[in-house]
């Protein structure tokens, strides 16, 4: 690996971060199930630091979240293997953010609305159209993202 393909770490580069999590149909979460890592791909919203899921009123990751809401959240994206001379010297370009955060379950139907409309901004809708009785029906996460790294090669 020559100097320019060295992967570049940046801690807290907002515009970066901003604009590798742009970029992904999916993030990773991870969770400690007791002494257990868990970790799941998830759709997602993001907006100010803060990151939305959405997820069923019952379930694995309701009830592993219930015991320790602390979790690491992962983005991905731009993957382009590099072929080297050697197995060895072979690598992956791409852009990451790796952040911690604390998960919290929205309460009240006016917060989870506004995280369902963040989710559907994602991904290109506005979420005006959701009804009130869906509301009863998902549950939504919040974790604010704190100690965030991303990384370019």
């Amino acid at each position: 690996m020559n100097k320019s393909q060295e992967p570049k770490t940046h801690r807290q580069d907002s515009v970066l971060c901003e604009s590798i999590i742009s970029k992904c149909p999916v993030c990773r979460l991870g969770m400690m199930d007791g002494n257990q890592p868990y970790v799941i791909p998830v759709n997602f919203g993001y907006k100010d630091r803060t990151v939305y899921i959405h997820t069923g009123i019952e379930g694995k990751k309701l009830n592993v979240l219930s015991h320790n809401p602390n979790v690491c959240v992962e983005f991905d994206t731009g993957h382009e293997l590099v072929r080297g001379a050697v197995s060895c010297k072979w690598t992956m370009h791409g852009e990451s953010v790796v952040a911690e955060g604390t998960a919290e379950l929205l309460k009240t139907a006016a917060e989870k609305r506004q995280g369902l409309k963040t989710i559907m901004a994602h991904y290109g809708g506005n979420g005006n159209d959701i009804p009130d009785n869906a509301l009863d029906t998902v549950a939504i996460i919040r974790i604010k993202l704190t100690n965030i790294t991303t990384r370019t090669v």
